[in-house]
């Protein structure tokens, strides 16, 4: 069984690897929220403008149909938070993809999706 780490970082290994087919994964990124951090670090990234619940994976490409494509990636005993499922409810409510997704084959997988307008 593969850690959320272990599984965030395939899914950033297959997309360094696809950016000759979608130029467009160039510019999807995390936003860190799973790296576990000392009281100080955590104290330090709060000021800094990180909050709870923001989803792992952000592909700020808009499709033609969605203005964006948010990851909340889990590891397969893995489960949402209330601050997780509220951030992926407001950003599907402003015209963003967001979901909770179990594992890295079936991120790829959605990725491929929203890439080619199949959702």
């Amino acid at each position: 069984m593969n850690s959320e780490h272990e599984e965030q970082t395939a899914i950033f290994e297959w997309a360094k690897y696809m950016q000759g087919q979608y130029p467009q994964l160039s510019f999807m990124f995390s936003t860190l929220n799973g790296i576990r951090l000392t009281i100080g670090q955590a104290k330090k990234a709060k000021r800094a403008g990180n909050k709870k619940g923001i989803s792992d994976i952000c592909f700020p490409w808009n499709n033609g149909k969605y203005a964006g494509l948010w990851i909340e990636l889990k590891a397969s005993k893995g489960r949402p938070t209330k601050e997780q499922k509220e951030f992926i409810e407001f950003m599907n409510q402003q015209g963003h993809y967001a979901e909770v997704v179990v594992g890295s084959l079936k991120s790829i997988e959605l990725i491929k999706k929203y890439i080619n307008n199949q959702l």
